[in-house]
């Protein structure tokens, strides 16, 4: 047997769910645009009176009514909130992890793997510890311009 919903009785659209642990305000409502009742949890019953909870059921029934549902917004803020974290956990690892993470991706040969691993020991030796946030723009063009300086100059002694 499925839950009661009771009808406030100044706003409608505006319910109170008695569950098994503790009592929900609710309101159901049709979006505008869509012809299914949405259902969007406003709060506990023990957190929010219903007077606050009527104010917040009007703040929802708005969305509705202007075609936006409020569970959407809740799920793609949720979606961005997390995508964010992942970036800046990303951003936390050393330049070693992202090598040893990249080396997995793809089944590389034997010497490819150890000339690619010799190549950013060799250049990047410094920077093998430090996590990827603190590498700036402008550090990666200057080591690069110091490479391509250091493999000039090698280039040049090797043809004289």
């Amino acid at each position: 047997m499925s839950s009661p919903w009771i009808k406030d009785s100044q706003l409608p659209g505006l319910y109170k769910r008695k569950c098994a642990s503790v009592d929900q305000w609710y309101v159901k409502a049709r979006q505008s645009g869509v012809q299914q009742p949405r259902t969007v949890k406003i709060g506990r019953c023990d957190v929010l009176n219903v007077k606050q909870a009527r104010i917040e059921a009007k703040k929802v029934l708005a969305q509705l009514s202007s075609g936006l549902n409020p569970n959407d917004l809740k799920r793609e803020a949720k979606q961005q909130k997390d995508l964010a974290s992942e970036h800046e956990a990303a951003r936390g690892r050393t330049l070693q992890e992202a090598l040893d993470e990249y080396l997995t991706l793809k089944e590389y040969k034997p010497k490819t793997q150890r000339d690619m691993v010799s190549m950013i020991n060799r250049n990047f030796e410094d920077w093998l510890d430090m996590p990827l946030r603190d590498m700036t723009r402008e550090a990666v063009q200057d080591r690069f311009k110091y490479i391509k300086r250091r493999v000039s100059k090698r280039r040049s002694a090797i043809e004289e």
